[in-house]
């Protein structure tokens, strides 16, 4: 019996270790559970007044990924076929920054090294490109 006190003492010192900390945890879940609700009804009240708002909310690193993605489509032809990427698309890798330097405009001339799958065109129809690719361009007419 005196075996079986021991090992009920050593229990019961555990139990009286650990519930402390079984609280704070139990507390710290309902704190998330509530703010994980008072998150969706806010998501929910302004998508409400905007049903434009998507039904997914994104996390930070699907954000960035998708700003990187629409980014990276703002491109632009030169000469023999380089990939033109906006200068502040690289702005947090500077192996990337050092290996392909912005232009004068703030463009990253990347080669695309395909030569035979595209045909070349000549140097003014590449000018005529990259006036008509410019972000925010004036044209003669407006």
């Amino acid at each position: 019996i005196a075996v079986e006190q021991g090992s009920y003492d050593e229990a019961v010192n555990a139990i009286s270790r650990i519930t402390p900390e079984i609280l704070r945890i139990k507390a710290r879940n309902l704190e998330f559970e509530r703010n994980a609700t008072a998150q969706k009804d806010w998501e929910d009240l302004v998508r409400s007044f905007d049903p434009t708002l998507p039904k997914i909310v994104l996390d930070k690193q699907e954000l960035e990924e998708k700003r990187l993605r629409l980014a990276m489509n703002v491109l632009r032809v030169e000469a023999d076929l380089k990939l033109g990427v906006y200068a502040g698309v690289f702005s947090e890798y500077v192996s990337l920054k050092e290996k392909y330097p912005s232009d004068n405009e703030n463009w990253r001339w990347i080669p695309l090294g395909s030569d035979s799958t595209f045909s070349r065109i000549s140097e003014e129809e590449a000018k005529q490109l990259k006036l008509e690719s410019r972000p925010n361009r004036i044209t003669p007419t407006e």
